[in-house]
Order: C-alpha cells, then structure tokens, then sequence
C-alpha cells in the first residue's frame, strides 16, 4: 500500500509537470534574409520551436552584420538545398526518441559530410545528437538546450556563428 502511494504521487507530480507548459509547434517558413551586394550565401534548416525561432531571427541579424545573405526554411525541404549552392548550410535539428530526427542526418550523409554544413542539435538529458547511421568520426554537432534562458540563446548563437565563419573561412 506505500509504494501505491508514492507511485501515485510520484505520478502526480509528472504529470503536473508535464502539463504546465504546452508544446506548441512553431511553422517555418521560407524567408530570405539579403546582406546587400554579398556573394556569400548561408542556409539555415530548421524544425520549428520557440527556442529555434529566436535561434534562427539571431543567427540571420548576427550573420547579416557581417554582410552574409540568409536563407532560411523548414528542414522538412532540406532536400531542395545542395551545399553546393550555399558557402555554409547550417541545420537545426532536434531529439527524438533517443537520437536525431530523420532528416538531418539523411542530408548530412546524402551530401557526404559535406564541411559546408554545421549541425547543430537541441538535446534532452536521454539524448545524443549521432544516431541514424551518423559517422561521429565525420561531423561534429553543436548541441544545446531549447531553453527560455537569454544566456543559452546567446551561447548557442556565438558558437553556431563562431562554427559557420570557421566554415567561411573568415577570421572572427
């Protein structure tokens, strides 16, 4: 009868956790963010949340101060966008189920692990962002919580910029 009692509760307590905050699924969509004559070219893919999206508004202003044209979609058209077209593609994916979802590191391995892109996944405590037949060895991932805190926004923005000006070539 004890541990009813404190499955009951522990049960409570989940739930009302999980409950506070609701989840809703932010659209992205195609938006084109020109830095006036510059030839260089990124691609940001993105599932959309609340996080990703600040994410995303950061690191186009971030790169369009460094005269660097944005491109920016919905990962689910990642197949619409080769990195030999773009300088950098830059991938926001996310964890599911233990591992990345699908189509990050489909296009990461159906472009050879190209070094124009930078990967960065949003991880849980149970999660890494290899998985799906991703060679470790090949890629590495900047990963960080989707989190309302302003200071992980701004380190997840620094180290993404820092990465894609490494893949440009350009001094920071």
């Amino acid at each position: 009868m004890k541990y009813l009692f404190l499955i009951g509760i522990v049960s409570m307590i989940t739930l009302a956790g999980c409950s506070s905050k609701p989840y809703t699924a932010k659209q992205v969509i195609l938006q084109n963010y020109p830095a006036g004559d510059s030839q260089v070219k990124v691609c940001i893919l993105s599932y959309g949340s609340e996080f990703k999206m600040k994410l995303i508004d950061a690191l186009a202003a971030g790169l369009n101060s460094r005269d660097i044209s944005v491109t920016v979609d919905s990962i689910s058209n990642a197949g619409k966008y080769s990195p030999a077209d773009y300088d950098a593609v830059v991938l926001l994916s996310s964890i599911e189920k233990f591992g990345p979802l699908k189509p990050a590191p489909e296009y990461i391995i159906a472009n050879n692990y190209s070094p124009k892109i930078v990967y960065v996944s949003m991880y849980t405590l149970f999660a890494a962002p290899y998985g799906e037949g991703l060679d470790q060895s090949k890629i590495d991932a900047i990963t960080s919580a989707s989190s309302d805190d302003e200071a992980v926004l701004k380190d997840t923005e620094k180290a993404v910029v820092s990465k894609v000006m490494k893949v440009l070539g350009i001094a920071e």
